[in-house]
């Protein structure tokens, strides 16, 4: 290992793939969505043409992630519902698009926790350790973690929809630095992501990743943790 362990102080997280994941195996295609377009009728969404409409329906959000409040976020959800769907090459009425915009912000069963997730949070807080999250997100984030019982864990938070910024963009991590009020080389950062850990790491943090997506493969710059509570593997090393 390329650093010293006994440093950390502070252990930050990203949400997804990382403290949670989504019930239906993806963010954005929800439940709803998939009982809305099945597969056996309009084409697997995980079809070229889903990933493609997906990709394109998207820049608005992700050029600018700012958003004041959960109704903006319905707002913006149901206009990108109506144009994934239009380019992907089917028809969506408006109540459609503003249903399934309404089930991606308001629906907290949309999300659950990875195994030991808060069993790990609730170890680092009483073992001294500051917490934390660094996310690219939406503002139904605060509902769902109050929902999955883990706010409470949570010393601090960085989240994208408020710096209006996604990760890897530095300003995430200096946020995140600033809050946890201690030098970057005393904070652990767990992603999912290989770029955001990269990007961390140009802040001073030290990055772990987390392989709890099975599709996502490990990565010989960083340590990984399949489960959160790996991190201890990773804390307690001698």
């Amino acid at each position: 290992m390329r650093w010293s362990v006994h440093n950390i102080r502070c252990v930050l997280f990203d949400l997804g793939w990382t403290l949670v994941k989504p019930s239906s195996g993806d963010w954005t295609f929800t439940n709803a969505f998939q009982k809305m377009f099945p597969a056996g009728t309009y084409g697997a969404w995980t079809e070229p043409r889903w990933q493609q409409a997906f990709r394109k329906a998207y820049v608005p959000l992700q050029e600018n992630p700012y958003m004041k409040d959960v109704s903006e976020q319905i707002r913006r959800y149901t206009s990108f519902f109506h144009q994934l769907v239009r380019e992907a090459g089917y028809e969506i009425s408006p109540a459609d698009a503003r249903y399934l915009a309404e089930d991606i912000s308001c629906n907290d069963e949309n999300m659950y926790l990875i195994e030991t997730a808060e069993e790990t949070l609730r170890k680092l807080r009483e073992e001294g350790y500051r917490t934390g999250v660094i996310s690219d997100t939406w503002p139904n984030i605060e509902s769902q973690l109050r929902y999955l019982g883990i706010d409470q864990y949570f010393d601090q938070l960085t989240y994208s929809y408020r710096l209006g910024c996604s990760k890897p963009d530095p300003a995430m991590f200096e946020d995140a630095v600033n809050k946890a009020g201690m030098a970057a080389d005393q904070i652990l950062f767990v992603d999912d992501l290989a770029r955001n850990l990269a990007a961390a790491e140009k802040t001073g943090m030290h990055g772990a990743l987390s392989t709890a997506d099975p599709r996502t493969k490990e990565d010989p710059r960083f340590p990984s943790v399949r489960k959160p509570a790996d991190v201890f593997t990773i804390l307690k090393a001698d």
